[in-house]
């Protein structure tokens, strides 16, 4: 095939780089290749997939070694062998594991066969048991010049000690890892390493000089990992004393597991690391914290790991200590230390800051432990620790559950010996910590008491709180309310900021599948596509898609040029030679159109029309955002059989209505969305839509005759919007009446957003849509709730929408209403509706329970309005409504919460000198309890409801109340006299009751 690339002379004139497929990386051709033999057989080996390999890749196969370099213990005997053969002499990476009885008692000759090419090896992993000890001994017999990492790792007691190699030097070991594996120590033949890994158990552990011996050689050791205890010289050599200590100016981690203290003790006493950044110390080590010995000889080791540690620091310096469930960590900007108990942690970060942080450093405290409360703070608060906690992370990446009670801690001062008063944190000036909407008012508390007390004489005054970093505990997003507005200002007023942090849903991490694979004769064009795009990879940065594409290399010009499919893609973005070219690859293959003239910066826009506008016929989809109406007149002059989706967008107010493609029918379409754009409406053409959107405000708007036209031809449409204002028809056209509504049968979705309620009250006349599941009415269609005849006209729409509503349910039908500050939703098993209204949510409420609830079915409300209380709660009980609320589920945004709950105590006056109970049908209540003082307010009112039972003259209520709490306070409600005596009530009585713990997604951040 002609290379030269006829007609695209413009895209020629350019010196540009050509990455050629033949310059292409071993890795990637590998990946090639792994794609066409994919795991075909399930039982199949890496090796034996290989060697099925079609014959055209044959010789790609063959010919490259690197395809060839891993060798693992499950390929059979020969497939090892073809394997070491077309490997050439390239380095080899050993994989081999043998733990009967997965694999059965006999192991093969994998080690042995391979074992005598160690000379090639550069990685190795191998994994036995005590039954397959003797296969480690092919590591015994030959060198391993070229080894760069070896990991042995030996299940059981192994106790026969290894020679590795002949014990000959290892001058390209980098990577050493033993696990329960014993080798005679040499430190000359580990001379060149970078990480050393041992992890054994306490009797199998090598002599603490055995290990000397290599770190005293290994000067460029950059990480060493010591799992188990080294035990103390048997031998009679003598120990290395302190001031003659091996110095490892390489080493940056240090990870310690011991089992005693004497072993970390001894370790300190002969290393010396001033380089070391990252130390992690586990285990019971520190022994007992009180002990002020053992603690002396454990600062003294840390500080021969880091002699730099009580040095003088920058006045800039930050001191990050983090207390976690069982450890705490110290980190500045020159070491990392982590220590670990199991029972002292506030005794073990005390210490720490007292020993680690200098008095200069400002620090910050993250604390992450789930159980601490305010009084483990105050111990890391005392005056005599003279040291400043300029910043406070409480639980950003594990929830505390008595943040509230360490937030009321800092919003109030401590006496002291001299009779001052001093606040806690007094250097605090920042802060973060995850809130929900009622930790609000706690938090202005804290920010008020502090900024008040600046100025008060005689205490230890505060520092101002200039930065406030709240993250999102809450399912739904905090609002901007009253009370975060005023923290707001308060916070800016001292020069400060506040920021809310939003909720980090954790992402799992990808994990490797089996997928199907298949051979490279059989990969469809969208996988050779992928082959391509990697191979052009897009540099220069400057250029398109389309550019890219044309500097593929030659030898993939031909499958490039030949796969429509690549080229069907046009964009805006692209000069117009680039547009050219790819609807001439593209051939007769659908095309996909993407302009926009706001952000445009390829060829001329008009231009660009032109050269797509000839092939109109061609669209599949096309999404064009526009300034002004002579952008447009494209879409006017052909028709479009083969187009699916229109998306047209309009920046500029479009008063006149154009005509698409000519008017003729569009037979594929099945999506249209139109945001501000004004068309001349025709059923006809628009007969085979499923989506139709109408977004954005038209000056004039459109007519309604003129949607419901192509809403009558469109029997098949599935979703609905509408955010614009409709007008009444002007030209004499009648409008369908509820006598001869549009039937739309399969329509599920509806969402109308108006301005103006007229234009609702139309289209609910002149539509009908039994099957519709969920609709969304909002804006100002419901108007003033106290005008019954706009009420009565509304009601009546939807049930001309939705003929089935209120239709007599099942006996088992349940419907739920949800109640949210300027929202109610209502759902059953055959709708949902949700209802939008600024101010009368409770008229709203209780309009919609009379209209669309049958009073058969039973009621689970919902309230999440933070201004309901009972007064609102007693409008929705009337007798008159003659509706039956069985479940009432009120959520802790609800600050009359105790009200409802006093409300539910006691009875009322009724129409008949009777008394009425409220909500007598209730038999489920779901509570959010934030503090313990919630809970005799609850057993009064199980008290009052049941005492009340069998009083005569009464409406009875029902007695067998299923009680759900939800914590959501600083302490947990626990098993305590009164929750015991709420639990044996509700038993009694044929209830249950269930405590639920509120449990947010942990987010990070300061």
């Amino acid at each position: 095939m002609n290379s030269s690339n006829e007609g695209t002379t413009g895209l020629q004139d350019q010196q540009l780089p050509r990455p050629s497929i033949h310059d292409l990386p071993v890795e990637l051709l590998s990946h090639i290749i792994s794609l066409s033999v994919h795991e075909y057989f399930a039982n199949l080996t890496r090796t034996q997939h290989l060697c099925l390999v079609c014959s055209k890749w044959r010789d790609v196969v063959e010919g490259t070694p690197e395809l060839w370099c891993c060798l693992t213990g499950e390929d059979p005997l020969p497939g090892v062998r073809k394997a070491i053969h077309y490997s050439r002499d390239y380095p080899l990476d050993i994989n081999y594991n043998y733990t009967p009885p997965r694999h059965g008692p006999n192991p093969n000759e994998f080690l042995a066969a391979v074992s005598l090419h160690a000379r090639r090896w550069r990685r190795a992993s191998i994994v036995v048991c005590r039954l397959t000890e003797d296969l480690l001994q092919a590591l015994t017999v030959v060198k391993a010049p070229r080894l760069e990492s070896l990991t042995i790792i030996a299940y059981g007691d192994i106790r026969r000690p290894l020679t590795l190699f002949l014990g000959a030097t290892l001058p390209c070991l980098r990577i050493l890892r033993l696990h329960g594996t014993r080798i005679v120590w040499n430190g000359e033949q580990f001379f060149n390493l970078r990480k050393l890994e041992i992890v054994q158990d306490q009797e199998t552990f090598p002599t603490l000089d055995a290990v000397l011996s290599v770190l005293r050689i290994t000067q460029g050791l950059e990480e060493f990992t010591c799992v188990g205890s080294l035990s103390r010289a048997l031998d009679g050599d003598r120990i290395t004393a302190p001031q003659h200590s091996v110095l490892l100016p390489a080493l940056k981690t240090l990870k310690v597991h011991s089992y005693t203290a004497y072993s970390w003790l001894d370790l300190s006493r002969r290393i010396r690391a001033p380089a070391c950044q990252h130390v992690s110390l586990s285990g019971d080590f520190p022994g007992d914290l009180e002990d002020p010995n053992k603690l002396a000889e454990i600062a003294e080791g840390i500080l021969r790991f880091f002699p730099c540690s009580r040095k003088a620091v920058d006045w800039e310096e930050h001191v990050h200590i983090t207390v976690g469930a069982s450890e705490s960590k110290f980190s500045s900007s020159t070491h990392d230390l982590v220590l670990s108990h199991s029972t002292q942690r506030i005794q073990l970060t005390k210490w720490m800051i007292l020993n680690l942080a200098d008095e200069l450093v400002e620090i910050t405290l993250h604390i992450n432990d789930p159980t601490w409360n305010a009084d483990q703070l105050e111990m890391l608060d005392v005056a005599i620790l003279r040291r400043k906690v300029s910043k406070l992370d409480i639980g950003i990446c594990t929830p505390v559950w008595q943040r509230r009670a360490i937030l009321k801690y800092l919003s109030s001062p401590n006496p002291c010996l001299d009779g001052q008063t001093r606040w806690s944190l007094p250097d605090l000036t920042e802060v973060a910590l995850p809130v929900a909407d009622d930790d609000l008012p706690l938090i202005l508390r804290v920010l008020r008491g502090r900024a008040q007390a600046i100025d008060l004489p005689g205490s230890v005054r505060p520092q101002n709180v200039i930065k406030l970093h709240l993250s999102e505990q809450t399912i739904d997003s905090l609002e901007t309310t009253e009370i975060l507005a005023e923290i707001d200002n308060l916070v800016r007023g001292n020069g400060g900021s506040l920021t809310i942090l939003p909720r980090m849903e954790s992402t799992p991490g990808l994990q490797d599948q089996q997928l199907p694979r298949l051979n490279i004769q059989d990969l469809p064009v969208e996988l050779l596509s992928h082959i391509i795009s990697l191979s052009v990879q897009e540099y220069p940065a400057h250029l398109t898609r389309t550019q890219n594409l044309c500097l593929v290399c030659s030898k993939w010009r031909d499958v490039v040029e030949g796969s429509p499919e690549l080229w069907c893609r046009l964009t805006g973005a692209d000069p117009l030679p680039g547009v050219m070219k790819a609807i001439q690859s593209s051939r007769d293959s659908p095309l996909d159109i993407d302009f926009n003239s706001i952000s445009h910066t390829g060829s001329d826009p008009h231009d660009f029309f032109s050269a797509v506008a000839v092939h109109v016929w061609r669209w599949r989809r096309a999404s064009i955002a526009a300034r002004s109406r002579n952008f447009l007149q494209a879409l006017t002059i052909e028709e479009a059989p083969q187009l699916e989706s229109l998306t047209i967008t309009a920046h500029d107010l479009m008063k006149a209505p154009f005509t698409l493609f000519q008017g003729a029918t569009l037979p594929c379409l099945r999506t249209l969305e139109l945001r501000r754009t004004p068309i001349v409406w025709n059923g006809e053409q628009l007969f085979n839509l499923r989506k139709l959107e109408i977004i954005g405000k038209q000056r004039p708007p459109p007519p309604l005759n003129a949607v419901l036209s192509v809403l009558q031809a469109t029997q098949a449409l599935e979703e609905f919007t509408c955010t614009m204002s409709l007008s009444r028809a002007l030209d004499g056209n009648s409008t369908p009446t509820r006598q001869h509504p549009i039937l739309l049968p399969t329509l599920k979705t509806l969402c109308i957003y108006t301005s103006r309620s007229p234009s609702w009250l139309d289209l609910s006349r002149a539509i009908q849509a039994p099957a519709c599941r969920y609709a969304t009415l909002g804006g100002d269609i419901l108007g003033d709730l106290e005008d019954l005849n706009n009420l009565a006209q509304v009601a009546q729409g939807i049930s001309h929408l939705f003929p089935s509503v209120p239709k007599t349910p099942d006996r088992e039908e349940r419907v739920s209403i949800e109640a949210n500050s300027e929202q109610v939703t209502l759902n059953s098993s055959t709708l949902r509706l949700v209802f939008s209204h600024p101010t009368q949510t409770t008229q709203l409420t209780k309009w919609m329970i009379l209209n669309f609830v049958d009073e058969a079915v039973e009621i689970d409300l919902r309230l999440n309005d933070s201004t309901w209380n009972a007064d609102q709660l007693e409008m929705l009980d009337l007798p008159t409504l003659r509706r039956k609320i069985s479940k009432l589920d009120v959520s802790v945004n609800v600050w009359g919460r105790r009200t409802i709950l006093d409300y539910l105590s006691s009875p009322k006056p009724g129409f008949n000198s009777q008394p009425r109970w409220p909500l007598p049908d209730l038999t489920e209540v779901a509570l959010a309890v934030t503090d313990a003082d919630d809970l005799p307010v609850i057993l009064r009112m199980l008290r009052s409801r049941a005492q009340a039972i069998d009083l005569p003259g009464s409406i009875r209520l029902q007695n067998n109340i299923q009680l759900i709490l939800s914590e959501f306070g600083d302490n947990s409600l626990g098993n305590t006299e009164i929750l015991a005596e709420i639990d044996s009530f509700l038993k009694a009585n044929g209830g249950s009751l269930t405590i639920e713990r509120w449990e947010p997604e942990a987010d990070c951040g300061i």
